[in-house]
């Protein structure tokens, strides 16, 4: 009778271990046993990762989304459910797609059930790209103006100039300092998982969401969506009365912009959260002092998922080669596994990360514990909740469609007003020539430039305080530049500077 596994992996552990100390122990050698001791020593808190997708709730979403379907083709013979919608119906609470709940294919008018589902997936797209004030302005118009029962969708809007020129400028976040020193100490001036120092605040909810009047509006307008995904329908107005406050206040922006909507990570797992690779997930919390007021928070960290199909493919619900129950079986396949890290096509790299103190691989499970006062427990809570909700929706639904690197708030800046107007001024000439300017977001981090040339591609860095370049990258075209025409040398370096979606870079030594 052969061995239990663990006896076996203990008995090959024993064999490495021995063979390592009967070579010649060199400084190499002595400082791996060092960190081998470190390793089988350390006490890090772990607690196994839960499934979002309940086995025994799986049927009655697949049949509130054939409902769902059967519902909106009344008014919309088309109307089908894709990745995205899915993704939703799957993650939002089940009262709210039971009778009476906002996405009740029973009770709810068709108009509101499918202006629902729009929302919920617009959420998402605010959550993880730079919704911008022309797209804000181009939707509020379609679900004003639109009729549903149109199945060709309401007529095209003509952009002003102001607006195309919106549409290919970044989110300029002023970000408080007060509150990145706040967090910076609260954290120990270290990343909260890897304990690597000089670490970047990164918002867990985007403070681009209320730092100015048009983005509460934004935010303000999918608040109803936000409570269909946090809240079951018996509470969803109690939630929309303690949180909307928190999020879209027209009287206080830049309202999220505090404590504890933020956290130290270290700039490669802050690169992987922004890009859907990192999940946190709130656990609880309990009181440690009652004099101040204080409370510890348990956070559990997650890789998350990386299917690279489009969000927006068809899954053909209720028919021959229905795809509900095949993305639900790859969601609890990929728990079942441990949420593993990643792995990404197309890249030499792998994702990973180790804890810079003690060596420990960082795995989905792992949990850490953050200080803050009692009276701000909720509202982490509420930040936690509503982005673990938004990334689970955008892993299921799938990477390919989304932007590149999308939320750029969190690149602390000193002043940004000279890279905006480089963009406007460059904006300004190609609009003479070769009409609006596009931005292209990039997942590096590019060293500063030179003042801007006349070649066909341009990449203009900003350092943040830390001294770390920022990501923006600005892509000129003239009316008689063709790719043709881009030197090989070029081409070489466009695509080294260029990663793909979600692409991986190692953590670097010196981070270590």
């Amino acid at each position: 009778m052969s061995d239990p596994p663990h006896l076996r992996q203990q008995a090959r552990i024993q064999n490495l271990v021995n063979d390592f100390f009967e070579q010649e122990q060199t400084t190499d050698q002595q400082n791996r046993a060092t960190w081998i001791k470190k390793t089988l020593s350390a006490n890090a808190l772990f607690q196994s990762p839960v499934s979002i997708l309940p086995e025994d709730e799986l049927r009655e979403r697949h049949e509130h989304a054939e409902a769902i379907q059967k519902r909106i083709r009344l008014v919309n013979d088309d109307f089908s459910l894709n990745a995205l919608d899915v993704a939703v119906i799957l993650t939002v609470p089940l009262s709210q797609l039971r009778r009476n709940g906002n996405l009740s294919a029973t009770t709810q008018d068709i108009a509101l059930l499918q202006q629902g589902l729009r929302q919920l997936g617009t959420l998402a797209r605010h959550y993880f790209t730079n919704y911008t004030n022309a797209q804000f302005k181009k939707d509020s118009a379609k679900s004003s103006t639109q009729a549903l029962s149109s199945k060709k969708g309401g007529s095209k809007r003509s952009h002003t100039g102001v607006e195309k020129d919106e549409d290919y400028k970044p989110d300029n976040a002023n970000r408080s300092t007060a509150t990145k020193k706040a967090v910076r100490k609260r954290d120990g001036n270290a990343c909260v998982f890897l304990r690597t120092s000089n670490p970047e605040v990164a918002h867990i909810l985007p403070d681009s969401w209320n730092d100015t009047g048009i983005q509460i509006e934004k935010t303000k307008g999918l608040m109803p969506a936000i409570a269909t995904l946090m809240a079951e329908k018996s509470q969803a107005d109690a939630w929309l009365v303690t949180n909307q406050r928190l999020l879209a206040d027209p009287g206080n922006p830049g309202s999220s912009d505090k404590p504890w909507n933020a956290i130290c990570l270290n700039h490669q797992l802050h690169f992987w959260f922004d890009n859907k690779l990192v999940g946190l997930k709130f656990l609880g919390s309990q009181s440690i002092n009652d004099n101040p007021p204080i409370s510890e928070v348990d956070v559990q960290f997650h890789w998350m998922m990386h299917d690279i199909r489009k969000r927006t493919r068809d899954m053909h619900v209720g028919e021959e080669n229905d795809s509900f129950m095949d993305m639900a079986t790859t969601v609890r396949t990929f728990q079942d596994n441990g949420y593993p890290a990643p792995q990404l096509p197309s890249q030499d790299g792998i994702v990973g990360a180790f804890n810079a103190i003690n060596g420990i691989p960082l795995i989905s499970g792992r949990v850490i514990k953050l200080e803050l006062p009692t009276e701000d427990v909720p509202k982490l809570q509420m930040a936690l909740d509503l982005q673990w909700a938004c990334v689970n929706i955008a892993t299921m639904a799938g990477s390919a469609g989304w932007p590149e690197y999308t939320r750029d708030s969190d690149d602390e800046e000193e002043d940004p007003m000279p890279v905006r107007q480089w963009v406007l001024e460059q904006s300004a000439l190609s609009l003479q020539q070769a009409g609006p300017l596009p931005l292209q977001s990039t997942t590096n981090r590019p060293p500063r430039s030179s003042s801007p040339s006349k070649t066909r591609q341009t990449h203009h860095a900003r350092h943040d305080s830390d001294g770390s370049p920022t990501k923006l990258s600005l892509r000129v075209q003239t009316r008689d530049s063709s790719p043709s025409k881009v030197s090989q040398t070029e081409q070489s370096q466009t695509q080294e500077q260029q990663p793909q979606t979600g692409g991986s870079e190692n953590v670097r030594p010196n981070d270590m």
